[in-house]
Order: C-alpha cells, then structure tokens, then sequence
C-alpha cells in the first residue's frame, strides 16, 4: 500500500487497482481524485480501477453534480477497461443516476455497496 498525498491510498491487487478516497467531498475535488486515479492505472499499466469512496466525508452531491460526475468518469473510462465505485448504501443516489449518466455515456460505471460484488465486477467475473 502507498500513501498518496490528497487522501488517497493505492493498493495493487491480482488484475486491478484499488484506490482508497479519504476526507471531505467537494465537486472539484472529487473531479482531480478521478482523474488522479486514471493517470495512476495507466502509470501501472492496469485497465482496472476500483475507486472507494466509502471513507469520503459528506459525500452527498446534488443531482447537478451527481450528473457532471458520471460525465466525467465517462470520460476517463476511454483509458480503463472496468470501473467500479464502492460506496455506503447512504452515498448512493436510489436512482442511481451517477452510474446511469456514464453508462449511457457508453461507459458502463457501477456503484455497489458490497465489495464482493464490487471486486468481481471489475476483475470481469461478473
């Protein structure tokens, strides 16, 4: 595991990366974190991102931002071959609308709360 500055930890596993997100949300912070995340898998030559939010800090964005944050991971997933956010079930929208925006963007970008499931899903067993 390497301490990152920013609050975020990376932790190389069998076929992905994991990256751990820590303090407080904010729209433009949540922004460069994904796309820090991005340029860390290609820098370890890994297509395989499972990007934890779980320990993030009031992390309730408004639908606005819900929207302009699946538009964004849309973008970035053109470098990565499978996306996975793992969330507490209270930071997932019931609508799922982050995860909706991006796959209809042509980036299939899923939220689970259950690291299983999240896990197989980007290491393709799913």
């Amino acid at each position: 595991m390497d301490p990152a500055p920013d609050d975020l930890e990376y932790v190389d596993h069998d076929g992905y990366l994991e990256v751990r997100v820590r303090g407080a949300y904010t729209l433009a912070r949540m922004k460069g974190l994904l796309e820090r995340a991005a340029a860390e898998c290609a820098a370890r030559k890994t297509g395989r991102l499972l990007f934890d939010i779980t320990a993030v800090e009031g992390y309730r964005p408004s639908t606005a931002e819900r929207f302009q944050i699946g538009s964004h991971i849309a973008q970035l997933l053109k470098t990565l071959t499978r996306f996975a956010c793992l969330a507490k079930t209270e930071q997932i929208d019931p609508e799922n609308f982050t995860a909706r925006v991006a796959t209809n963007r042509g980036s299939p970008a899923p939220v689970f709360s259950n690291r299983k499931k999240a896990v197989a899903w980007v290491r393709g067993d799913a």
